[in-house]
């Protein structure tokens, strides 16, 4: 079976974070099957998360508007009270 290279990418998109996960798990004494069980439950909630912008996104171009409003607010304001914090 041969897969094109964008397929491979799609398959290898998520393996910087599950393994930014999994090593310091890993290094802490973490059991490997418990390591696997959390990365895996981490990409499956990021696959519902594609879903679901999925399907808002074909609502309309006001919906994607209003929602990458809401999230730029909310980064904003997390990032002012981290540096309000920090003074």
């Amino acid at each position: 079976m041969s897969y094109s290279k964008n397929s491979n990418n799609c398959l290898n998109q998520n393996q910087p974070e599950g393994i930014s996960m999994a090593v310091p798990m890993k290094n802490g004494g973490m059991k490997k099957s418990r390591v696997i069980f959390y990365v895996i439950l981490s990409g499956i909630t990021t696959g519902l998360g594609a879903l679901v912008g999925a399907i808002v996104g074909q609502i309309s171009e006001v919906i994607i508007a209003l929602c990458l409003s809401f999230a730029a607010r909310s980064n904003v304001i997390y990032c002012i009270r981290r540096i309000n914090t920090r003074i």
